[in-house]
Parts: C-alpha cells; sequence; structure tokens
C-alpha cells in the first residue's frame, strides 16, 4: 500500500495546472509515476479543497471529494465504501466495512456488542449464503439482524447450529436440542416418534425395525420379550406369564387354562383391526400342542406341573418361588408407620419369618443411601448376611431394580409400596404387580404376613 508525505499549502499561481477528473485516476496516476509527496490545498477558509502534486514544472491536482487523505480513499475504495460521507461516519461507529456500516443503519442497530455477536456466530455471511440458497427468490428476512434475532429467540447459539438444524427439519432451536439429546437426526422421525409415544431414538427405530405400533405396544412386546432369550414365541411367553400369576397349590383344568389363555392373548388385539400385532410369533396352534409345552418345557416347571392323565396343571406352593424383598420400604415400617426410623433388624426379622414359613429362595433389595439412614448400623453385617444383598447403584432408586427383577424372574415381592407412580408409567406394573407383592406387617413382637395366611 503506498504512503505518501503530505504538507499544507496555498496556491498563489502556476502556469500549468492540471487537474484530474476524479480521485481514482488521480490516486492511479500517483501510484504509475511513484510519486509520494503530496500537496493539500486549503480554500480561504482553511478547508482542504485539493491534493496536488508538482510534476515536470506543472502542478496536478484534484478535489478531495471529502477524504482527509488518500489512505482514507483508498481504505474506503477496499471495503466498497460509496464516499467520504459514509465512510468517516462508520469509522465513528467502529465500523470498518460498507457492508457492515449498511446492516447497522438499515437495521437499525444501536448496540455494536451486539452486532459483534451476530458476526461472531456466523449470522452475517450466514445471511448472505441463506439469500444465495434462496436463488432469487424472497427471503424470510429483511436483513441479517433481523434472521440473527429471529434465530437467537427459537433457541438456536450459532448460524451452524442453525443450518444444521433447518437441513435435517427443524425450525426452532429448543426442539432440536431436545430431540438431538434423545438421539434424533430428524425432525420427521422426531415428531413421529412423540406422536407415538416414544421417548428416545433407540426405542422408535427398535419398534420401526420389529413392526411395533407405539409406545404401549412396544411396552407389551418388552413384556414378553422377557422370556425370549430362551428362544420361545410370544404365545409361549404369554403362557409362562399366565402360569406365573396362577394362585398357589392349585390344580386348574386344561379347559380353564385354554379359557384363561385365549382371554389373555385376545389382549394383545389391536383396538381398530382386532388382528395380533406383527410382530407376535405364535407356536400354540391348539390344545395338543399347549399339553406338549406344559409336559416337556422345563420353565414351566418353575410354576408348576402338568398331570396328562387328569388333564390339570397344579400349581407350586409358593414357598418354592423365589422373593425378593423391598428392603427399604420394610426397614421403614414399623408398627404399619411408613414413616418410622429405618431399621436393618425390621429386614432380619422379615428374612427369618420367610424362612420358618418355607422359603429359601430369597434376595433383599435396598437403596444406596440406606446404610447411612438406618438406626441399629451395628446390624448391618448381620443384614447383609440374612440372604442375597443388593444395593442399588447411588442416586438411584431401588424401585427400578425391585421391579425389572419381578418383571424377569416373575417371583414374589414383599412390599407395602404400592408403586402407584410405576402403575401410571408401566402397564406391565398397573397390570402385574399386585398378583406378586405380598404385604406385610411388622410389630414388637411378630411379624405378620396376611396374604400368605390366607393360604393356610
Amino acid at each position: 500500500m503506498e504512503k505518501y508525505n503530505y504538507f499544507p499549502a496555498k496556491l498563489v499561481h502556476s502556469e500549468h495546472l492540471l487537474e484530474f477528473t476524479n480521485l481514482k485516476d488521480f490516486n492511479r496516476f500517483l501510484i504509475t509515476q511513484k510519486l509520494t509527496t503530496v500537496f493539500i490545498l486549503n480554500d480561504s477558509g482553511d478547508e482542504t479543497q485539493h491534493f496536488a502534486v508538482s510534476y515536470k514544472g506543472g502542478l496536478l491536482r484534484q478535489s478531495t471529494e471529502g477524504f482527509k487523505s488518500l489512505e482514507d480513499y483508498n481504505d474506503a475504495v477496499r471495503e466498497q465504501f460509496p464516499d467520504s460521507a459514509s465512510f468517516y461516519t462508520a469509522q465513528s461507529m467502529g465500523y470498518k466495512t460498507y457492508a457492515d456500516y449498511k446492516l447497522v443503519s438499515e437495521a437499525g442497530i444501536s448496540d455494536a456488542g451486539e452486532y459483534k455477536a451476530m458476526k461472531e456466530k456466523g449470522f452475517a455471511s450466514g445471511f448472505t449464503e441463506l439469500k444465495n440458497d434462496a436463488n432469487g427468490a424472497d427471503v424470510e428476512y429483511a436483513n441479517a439482524y433481523e434472521f440473527y434475532k429471529d434465530a437467537i429467540a427459537k433457541g438456536f447459539e450459532n448460524y451452524a447450529e442453525y443450518k444444521k438444524a433447518n437441513k435435517n427439519g427443524f425450525t426452532d432451536g429448543h426442539l432440536y436440542k431436545v430431540a438431538i439429546a434423545k438421539g434424533f437426526e430428524n425432525a420427521v422421525d422426531y415428531k413421529l416418534a412423540i406422536q407415538l409415544g416414544f421417548d428416545s431414538a433407540r426405542d422408535f427405530e427398535f419398534a420401526r425395525k420389529r413392526q411395533i405400533r407405539d409406545r404401549a405396544d412396544l411396552m407389551r412386546f418388552q413384556d414378553l420379550d422377557l422370556f425370549k432369550n430362551s428362544g420361545f414365541k410370544s404365545d409361549q411367553c404369554l403362557l409362562l406369564a399366565l402360569l406365573s400369576r396362577l394362585p398357589d397349590g392349585k390344580r386348574i383344568s386344561i379347559n380353564k387354562m385354554e379359557e384363561l389363555f385365549t382371554k389373555e392373548k385376545a389382549e394383545y388385539n389391536y383396538p381398530d383391526t382386532k388382528a395380533l400385532p406383527p410382530w407376535f410369533t405364535t407356536a400354540l396352534n391348539g390344545r395338543q400342542s399347549m399339553v406338549d409345552f406344559l409336559l416337556n418345557n422345563n420353565v414351566v416347571k418353575k410354576y408348576g406341573n402338568y398331570d396328562n392323565d387328569g388333564e390339570f396343571f397344579e400349581t407350586k406352593t409358593i414357598q418354592n418361588r423365589k422373593v425378593v424383598i423391598d428392603g427399604s420400604n420394610v426397614a421403614h415400617n414399623s408398627h404399619g408407620n411408613e414413616r418410622s426410623k429405618p431399621l436393618a433388624n425390621n429386614v432380619i426379622r422379615l428374612v427369618s419369618e420367610l424362612k420358618s414359613r418355607g422359603f429359601n429362595d430369597i434376595s433383599i433389595i435396598v437403596d444406596a443411601s440406606l446404610r447411612h439412614r438406618i438406626e441399629d448400623k451395628e446390624k448391618l453385617n448381620e443384614l447383609r448376611k440374612a440372604a442375597e444383598y443388593v444395593e442399588a447403584p447411588a442416586e438411584t432408586s431401588a424401585d427400578i431394580f425391585i421391579i425389572q427383577y419381578v418383571k424377569h424372574e416373575h417371583c414374589m415381592l414383599v412390599s407395602n409400596d404400592l408403586f402407584r407412580e410405576w402403575k401410571k408409567l408401566d402397564p406391565w406394573v398397573a397390570h402385574n404387580i399386585d398378583f406378586y407383592r405380598l404385604t406385610f406387617l411388622i410389630t414388637d413382637d411378630r411379624v405378620v404376613l396376611p396374604d400368605l395366611d390366607k393360604t393356610k
């Protein structure tokens, strides 16, 4: 870039005075002739009117066109300012380019910091890209600042995020962040998943691959899928679930078994089509296939035995079933008061009572925080030795593990918790947990298990 030396002067007389028609040509002439000494000619009021140079005995001059120096003129040309007035006004406002100054002027931006943020977040250049992508069509926004304000109000952090979100169909930044956090990549899948009740992309994709209709359908699929690790078909899983809920120590005729099974299976029909879901697989196609399954399957024997001669299924006594204890719930329940101080001894006494009634397969599941809250900490070691003892991870409710345990094992559960919130969230819990739950009462002198006493 050319640097000039300036000297103030006053024109007195010159026989050879040449004046250029524009500043551009004057500046170009100085560069080509390598002239760097420039006179500043003032008018009678000491206002600078012309730039001038001495050349071959003559004087060449050009109106300043309002510029204070030729360097300023070159800067203005480079940054595409149309005149000196806009150039110096932009400088006073802190803007170097005409594009910035024009945007600020047209949009009415008064906060330089906000304008800086708009540029740093890519919305100035992004607006240009937006217009180019429109191929001459009308753009929703009048200028980059209007675009920036709207995008920020919709929750987008920067233009890059806005661009990626819009490419995938998201027009709201807040919604986009929620969808991304749940694993969704495009708005179409996210909106459909929410409509169908799916809360994550993983569940949505899992369901779509298996032709599962919606969230409720997925939960029914998962409930039966608990047995599928053994390679059973859906209807076989359904029959096993039914066996796990039959009254203990009872004989159920094959006719009654077919009636109960048909009723259970009908619950899986879609309300609108009255047909079974496409994912529901079958292997039990008549009485003989059911009898063969009851006679020969090892999992069936967990719940009872089929007498082929008598044509009935006899369920095992409840004592032959596995039982899990809601340890935190039991610890807090003294004299029927759910808010009593937690005692490890309550759980120890309950385990002892269950063993005295013939239960041998017993597990205790507790919240991780229980060991810090119990009153009789000296009993902790005895509690851990009383039965299989499992602590839920810190900051995680033991209820999650208790419910999953009952779901997978179809075992009995000792707890006074009604699991009301879980019943709202999980249809399986709503329909099944009360079949497996045994209530209790702990007093000073005894442990009462009323559900077991009913079976005597």
